[in-house]
């Protein structure tokens, strides 16, 4: 579901994980859960070449393994026993998926899918993400340039138990996605783009077409979101939220509009890609991500 969903490859919180497993992650495959500070990006993004290019990895990566850690004490250093999640992407050597899970501290498996891919047409593929946590499955049709047209989840016995459709306007941009639970509209969202195809207004509406919520979007000099602003149409005032990156296009501070601007540093690898990231919160660190990234 790239085309739908911005990630930033942070990890959730474990009880998140648990407990939309089969709920949201099976709508929102090929990404990680957001955070709080990510709900608000963008639900479109211009086509991505594979799977590296949506978790911002440079070179050809072949796994990514991420440790997170609470930092209660308000050090600067990682505590190991504040381990909280493990993530595992393997990517095949064409940049994308083949496996993706998330580790309890003990090891146990919250989420274990496994991805599969044919091309039964020249303009088309087919994804097949199987859940082996709970047996159950999902099957997207994306098209040439990568972009979603229909994803449809499964249950165990192989019946259909939701869907998300996607319209394309004539440049293969999504103008709007709608989503089914046992073949009944639960949510749609309409989008308004610029001409790369990113997002500039998105208006959510309930399954009776009531207008609930509207966010809009603006982006800095390198296309990466800068400021959305949401609001809804009964209420008065508006919440802004504002980002900013840097040259590695990983945010750097997130001002959630509720009076809280959050931070983060990186250290990288010789690829460019990041290997210890820590959160920041009024000065303090909250939080520390280290990954150990592979390559063919």
């Amino acid at each position: 579901m790239k085309s739908i969903i911005v990630s930033l490859t942070i990890i959730s919180s474990l009880s998140t994980a648990c407990a939309d497993s089969n709920k949201q992650d099976q709508t929102k495959v090929k990404q990680e859960a957001p955070t709080s500070q990510e709900q608000s990006m963008p639900a479109s993004t211009p086509n991505q070449n594979n799977d590296l290019e949506l978790f911002n990895l440079k070179g050809n990566v072949k796994s990514v393994a991420t440790k997170s850690y609470a930092n209660r004490e308000g050090d600067t250093q990682i505590i190991p026993e504040h381990y909280k999640i493990e993530s595992l992407k393997l990517f095949n050597t064409s940049g994308f998926l083949t496996t993706e899970k998330r580790l309890t501290k003990t090891g146990q498996a919250v989420i274990d899918m496994a991805y599969s891919y044919t091309s039964d047409q020249p303009d088309q593929t087919t994804v097949t993400v199987d859940y082996k946590t709970n047996n159950t499955k999902e099957v997207h049709i994306v098209n040439k340039e990568n972009t979603l047209i229909v994803a449809t989840q499964y249950d165990q016995d192989g019946n259909e138990t939701g869907k998300t459709e996607n319209v394309l306007d004539k440049n293969g941009h999504i103008v709007s996605d709608t989503e089914y639970l046992n073949e009944k509209v639960t949510r749609r969202n309409e989008y308004k783009n610029n001409k790369e195809g990113k997002p500039l207004e998105r208006k959510m509406l309930t399954q009776d077409g009531v207008h609930t919520l509207t966010m809009n979007y603006t982006y800095d000099a390198a296309g990466l979101p800068a400021q959305v602003i949401t609001s809804m149409p009964d209420q008065e005032g508006q919440t802004k939220q504002e980002y900013t990156h840097n040259k590695n296009r990983d945010v750097i501070t997130y001002d959630t509009g509720r009076g809280s601007i959050l931070k983060y540093e990186y250290r990288y690898d010789t690829q460019g890609n990041w290997i210890e990231k820590k959160h920041f919160r009024e000065g303090k660190v909250t939080a520390i991500e280290v990954r150990e990234i592979a390559y063919y």
